[in-house]
C-alpha cells in the first residue's frame, strides 16, 4: 500500500497506466484495475520500491515481490482458495531461492553485478503462476525455461527507479511465461543446467547441488528474513549499532568521527556517502547511521528530501567512515564513535534485528504492516481485519477477498 505513493510508483503510473489494458486484477494502493500482466508488474514495483521487502539470508534475493504479485494477479482473475495460493507461493519462493543459491552461494561463485531478484525472481513467479494454472511437469519446465531465458537485472541500477522495476519485471515475466506454457508455447526444457543455460551464464562457477540438496526436507523459504529498516539489508547491522549508541544517549553533536566496521558487501553496496535522492539513500549506510545517531530512527520518512538535506545529517555523514572488514559476518557490525573530548565508544552487533538469529517477532511484523498500510482509507478495525485474513489466508475460500479491502 505505502509503496504505491512513492515518487517512482507515480512516475510509473503516469507513464504506463493508459496502456494497462482491461481491468482484470487490482493494482493495490490505487483505485485502478489492469490486465493481469500490468497488475503484477505494478504490484511488484509497489512492494519493492521502499526497499522494505523480504530477503533470503544467504542469496540476498527478495523473492516475495515478484512471486506474490504474479500469483495474486492470477488468483484474482480465477477463483483461488487460500490453501492453493499458499502452496503456489511456497513452490515459487522455494524455486527462486534455490536457483539464486545455485549461482551465488558457496561453493557457487557468482557475479555481484547481477541483481538476484531480477535474475531468479521471474522463474519463481513462473512456478507460482504455473501451480495455480495446473501446469503438468512438461509445461512447468517450459514455463521455467521461458522465464529463465528472459532473466536479467544489473546492479548498476541500484539507487535509481530501475531497481524496483527489475523486481517487477520478474513478476510480469514469470506470469507471462506460465500463461504461454499453458497454451503449449515451448521453452528450453533444461534451461537451468544446460550448456549456455541459466546457471552457466549467470555464475562464474555454479553449484547445481543447491537446486536439489535436501529437496522436500529442507526448505529455503524458511531462510527468508524480514527487514527492520527500509534500505539495503547489508546496512542493517550498522544501523542497529547506531540506534544503540543513540539510546545511551550520546549527543550527536559531540561526535568527532565514526568508524563503521562492516562486512565487505555492505561497504561496497551501501557506500554512498552523500545520496542525492531517496532512491540513492536506500543504499547509503552513511545516511542511515547519521539519521540514527541524530534522531534515533530508521524509517521510510528518513529517506525523504527533508532528511537528506538536513544540515546536521549532512555534516555527520561527512564524519562517517565505512570500513570493509572481512572478519565481519554479514549480519554483524562494529561502530566506534570518537567524541570531541577524546573518549571512544564502541558498539558491537553480532546479529542484527531481522536476521535469522534475531528475527522479527509476529508483533514486529504487525507493527511494520500497520505503518505501511495506515492512511486515510483504513481505520484501525480495517487494518486489524486485513491482518487477520493475512495470518489465516489458507482458510480463505476466495483469495480475492484480500483485495476487497482496497
Amino acid at each position: 500500500m505505502h509503496g504505491s505513493r512513492h515518487p517512482t510508483s507515480i512516475v510509473f503510473r503516469d507513464s504506463l497506466s493508459e496502456f494497462s489494458g482491461a481491468g482484470q486484477a487490482t493494482v493495490i494502493g490505487v483505485h485502478h484495475k489492469a490486465n493481469i500482466f500490468h497488475a503484477a508488474l505494478a504490484n511488484a514495483l509497489h512492494a519493492a520500491v521502499d526497499a522494505f521487502c523480504d530477503t533470503h539470508a544467504e542469496a540476498i534475493i527478495h523473492p516475495s515481490a515478484p512471486v506474490m504479485a504474479a500469483a495474486l494477479a492470477l488468483a484474482e482473475l480465477q477463483r483461488v482458495q487460500g490453501r492453493d495460493l499458499v502452496l503456489a507461493m511456497a513452490l515459487g519462493l522455494e524455486a527462486a531461492c534455490r536457483i539464486s543459491k545455485a549461482i551465488s552461494v558457496t561453493p557457487a561463485r557468482g557475479s555481484i553485478g547481477w541483481l538476484q531478484t531480477g535474475v531468479a525472481g521471474g522463474i519463481g513467479a513462473a512456478v507460482a503462476a504455473g501451480a495455480l494454472l495446473g501446469l503438468d511437469a512438461q509445461r512447468m519446465a517450459a514455463a521455467m525455461g521461458i522465464a529463465a531465458s528472459l532473466a536479467g537485472g544489473l546492479r548498476v541500477s541500484m539507487g535509481t527507479m530501475t531497481t524496483p522495476l527489475v523486481h517487477a519485471q520478474g513478476a510480469e515475466t514469470g506470469l507471462r511465461a506460465a500463461c504461454l506454457a499453458k497454451s503449449g508455447f515451448t521453452g528450453p526444457m533444461d534451461a537451468i543446467e544446460a550448456e549456455h543455460g541459466f546457471a552457466q551464464m549467470f555464475a562464474v562457477e555454479p553449484d547445481l547441488g543447491h537446486l536439489t540438496r535436501g529437496l522436500g526436507e529442507h526448505f529455503e523459504t524458511l531462510a527468508l528474513t524480514y527487514k527492520a529498516y527500509p534500505c539495503g539489508i547489508v546496512a542493517h547491522p550498522i544501523i542497529d549499532a547506531a540506534l544503540q549508541l543513540w539510546s545511551r544517549p550520546v549527543d550527536a553533536t559531540a561526535i568527532e568521527r565514526v568508524e563503521a566496521h562492516v562486512h565487505p558487501s555492505a561497504a561496497k553496496l551501501t557506500g554512498r556517502q552523500h545520496p542525492k535522492d531517496s532512491n540513492e539513500a536506500q543504499f547509503s549506510l552513511h545516511h542511515w547511521v547519521a539519521v540514527a545517531l541524530i534522531h534515533g530512527t530508521a524509517r521510510i520518512a528518513d529517506a525523504l528530501p527533508v532528511r537528506l538535506t538536513d544540515p546536521a545529517v549532512t555534516a555527520l555523514r561527512e564524519r562517517i567512515e565505512a570500513v570493509a572488514d572481512a572478519s565481519m559476518a554479514a549480519d554483524a557490525a562494529t561502530l566506534t564513535a570518537t567524541l570531541r573530548d577524546g573518549r571512544k565508544i564502541t558498539i558491537e552487533v553480532d546479529h542484527c534485528k531481522g536476521s535469522i538469529r534475531h528475527p522479527l517477532s509476529d508483533a514486529d511484523i504487525e507493527f511494520k504492516f500497520q505503518g505501511l498500510v495506515a492512511s486515510e482509507h483504513f481505520d484501525e478495525a480495517a487494518i486489524t481485519g486485513i491482518m487477520r485474513m493475512c495470518w489465516h489466508v489458507s482458510d480463505l475460500e476466495d483469495v480475492g477477498r484480500l483485495l476487497q479491502w482496497h
